[in-house]
């Protein structure tokens, strides 16, 4: 029986791989971690993270949004959304306001300054995503992404 090989890297150097030659965890976790260097390469410059950048785009799409509801759809704990906002808005991109419909939660929106900014990124996104997904047709990654969304 032959030993499954993969490349690590780009380094031209294989090392066996064991049972994560066909992980699924393993291999998501190599294309996150190749997602993430795209991205900072990207936005590194602005220092703005991948859950900065995924919180202005939730809160443009869903005006008034709460930090809580937040927090539920990324699966983040209170104090780690509240110092992830807290930082958006020092930046002056996001701003709480008193909720309409509750007064104990705060609204979350852009701020004019968030929008233009957000704005701005967008064409960014799309190239990192266009970058990321290169190697796969159009047909592959939609199949990807219904895979993946079917995992989660």
């Amino acid at each position: 029986m032959a030993r499954k090989k993969a490349s690590l890297s780009d380094r031209k150097s294989t090392v066996e791989l064991g049972v994560l030659a066909d992980s699924l965890g393993y291999h998501l976790r190599r294309a996150q971690i190749n997602n993430y260097r795209q991205f900072t390469g990207t936005f590194g410059k602005i220092g703005i993270t991948p859950t900065q950048l995924t919180i202005l785009i939730l809160v443009e799409v869903n005006p008034g949004v709460s930090q809580v509801e937040l927090g539920r759809i990324l699966d983040m704990d209170r104090a780690t959304t509240m110092t992830v906002i807290d930082k958006l808005q020092i930046r002056e991109w996001l701003e709480r306001r008193k909720s309409t419909l509750d007064r104990r939660k705060h609204a979350l929106h852009l701020t004019p300054k968030g929008e233009r900014v957000l704005k701005k990124m967008k064409t960014d996104i799309n190239l990192v995503e266009k970058d990321f997904g290169a190697a796969l047709t159009c047909e592959e990654q939609k199949q990807l992404l219904a895979l993946l969304k079917k995992l989660l």
